[in-house]
């Protein structure tokens, strides 16, 4: 298997990541060197990394496609991809502890600002995308929106949060949206109701998972 797409054959995420870069004209060293930010967590949990890829390819694809004002969908498709790097300090059985309690819950809701250290010497718009992010769902944590925040960072971050939850929705097996786009639509449109055209977008075209 390929790490970060540094070897020939990658995985269709990787493959799929690469082509929306490139599209948004992205070159594919410089899209490489960011993707390195995230080989460490490829190898911590490669169901976190490849959700990462996703939620990326989904961001930037929705800010290109679907009229979301005021976001840039390079800046959409870098949130996206490492708004999980903080998972990285988050333990690989707690990530995938069932059952899942509150004790676990506790433990990965610190990911959002130890994200946020881990980006903000390297790129602050990322940076505040990942501590920001759970700050639009369900039990808020992390960063919290403020008038230091430009409007526009806000606008990419909340459409990487709905990202998120649609993908964590339709691929985490034993959800109630498990493979079923229309069912991650409707819970990802509980948080996010006044973006009914997003989860539409997003239901109709799933990324391969």
């Amino acid at each position: 298997m390929s790490h970060v797409g540094q070897e020939v054959l990658r995985r269709p995420e990787e493959e799929m990541s690469f082509a929306v870069a490139a599209a948004l004209g992205v070159d594919e060293s410089s899209w490489r060197c960011f993707l390195s930010l995230l080989a460490p967590l490829a190898d911590h949990d490669i169901c976190s990394y490849l959700h990462c890829l996703r939620v990326g390819i989904y961001a930037a694809r929705l800010a290109s496609f679907a009229g979301a004002k005021g976001v840039d969908p390079v800046v959409a498709l870098q949130g996206g991809t490492a708004h999980d790097l903080g998972k990285l300090d988050v333990p690989h059985a707690v990530l995938h502890a069932r059952p899942f309690g509150q004790a676990e819950r506790q433990v990965v809701s610190h990911h959002a600002l130890a994200g946020f250290h881990r980006l903000r010497e390297t790129n602050y718009q990322v940076a505040v995308i990942a501590g920001l992010h759970h700050a639009f769902q369900h039990d808020p944590y992390g960063l919290e929106p403020g008038p230091s925040v430009p409007k526009d960072l806000l606008a990419t971050t909340r459409l990487v949060a709905m990202c998120d939850v649609f993908d964590a929705v339709l691929t985490r097996v034993g959800s109630p949206g498990h493979r079923d786009p229309t069912m991650a639509r409707q819970i990802a449109e509980r948080y996010f109701p006044d973006q009914r055209g997003w989860g539409q977008w997003l239901a109709a075209n799933p990324v391969p998972a």
